[in-house]
């Protein structure tokens, strides 16, 4: 067994064990959000983060979108339900697509989700988004992704990512910080006019 697998095993099997306790702490989503007056609870700010992300990638109304690395389904099932978009989420744990699963039922929503692995996902019919937010750590090689990604999208396809990134050098003190060596110089996406 090579590094790259064990490391999926250990990401897999991470969340198939705390997802359920993550939804109960957490809610649906698994991702950060994005506090406008600082007011908002948690589970706000999390579904403003998503139509943030959606109102700058200027996304159209019911296209079909990919979400990479989707957790338990709560961002696709807000963009099938706001945005009218047919969503399919893709996760390396079987645990969050049995929850994704379940809460796209429950909603009503044209979305559905399975096992498969960022690194290697191909597609017969491509999308047109892809939707990746708080991922790119867990990839192996993220630039071959992102290499590939064009692949995944139809003609005139958007690829919306939402990431945690260091936008300069790093200190050896920002390195030493646990959990948080990206923080400064961290920035935000910046998208074309």
């Amino acid at each position: 067994m090579n590094d790259v697998t064990t490391y999926k095993e250990r990401i897999r099997d991470f969340y198939d064990v705390l997802s359920p306790h993550f939804r109960d702490w957490w809610g649906e989503h698994l991702h950060d959000g994005f506090y406008v007056t600082g007011r908002e609870t948690k589970a706000e700010a999390q579904d403003q983060l998503v139509a943030e992300l959606a109102r700058r990638a200027d996304l159209p109304v019911g296209v079909r979108g990919l979400d990479v690395g989707c957790g338990m389904g709560a961002t696709s099932i807000w963009l099938a339900r706001e945005r009218g978009a047919s969503m399919t989420g893709v996760t390396l744990s079987s645990v969050q697509v049995g929850l994704a699963n379940e809460l796209a039922r429950r909603e009503g929503v044209d979305a559905s989700f399975r096992v498969a692995d960022a690194d290697t996902l191909e597609t017969i019919e491509p999308y047109d988004f892809l939707w990746m937010v708080g991922v790119l750590g867990h990839l192996d090689d993220q630039r071959a992704f992102i290499d590939r990604s064009p692949r995944l999208l139809a003609d005139g396809g958007r690829f919306v990512l939402g990431d945690w990134v260091a936008t300069g050098e790093l200190t050896d003190r920002d390195r030493r910080r646990p959990g948080r060596p990206g923080t400064r110089g961290s920035g935000s996406l910046r998208f074309p006019a």
